[in-house]
């Protein structure tokens, strides 16, 4: 899984990508030249956001986080040290959804639809 989350974040230019996996154990592989420690420690800030479950329900692309959040969002973003974030649900074979795939950026980036494309290519891949 790490290396498909680096091949992501390599294409498309991100600090870091990581796949959040929704089961019990919770589990993220990160990837990047600039991975926040949380990916490894503290994966629970990222669900306590809100982020994990807007992202299981559709491709998400956020060039601003701190403008399209809410406050209590933009808070934990920054905490997650995530300025903007492309992300899409990780599906089983069946349909269900058992993770995210997210490229982040400390700072404000345009996320564009063959960006998307691309990460959901990933995902479909991992």
């Amino acid at each position: 899984m790490e290396r498909i989350v680096g091949l992501a974040a390599t294409a498309l230019r991100a600090p870091f990508a990581f796949i959040l996996l929704t089961g019990e154990d919770r589990r993220c592989f990160s990837a990047g030249p600039q991975r926040p420690d949380w990916t490894h420690h503290d994966t629970g800030a990222l669900w306590r956001s809100g982020i994990v479950e807007r992202i299981a329900g559709g491709t998400v692309q956020m060039r601003d986080m701190m403008a399209e959040l809410t406050p209590e969002q933009r808070r934990a973003a920054a905490t997650l040290e995530i300025g903007s974030l492309l992300g899409v649900p990780l599906t089983s074979s069946t349909g269900e959804v058992i993770g995210i795939f997210c490229a982040a950026d400390p700072a404000p980036t345009l996320w564009n639809d063959d960006d998307a494309e691309m990460l959901r290519g990933f995902a479909s891949a991992a």
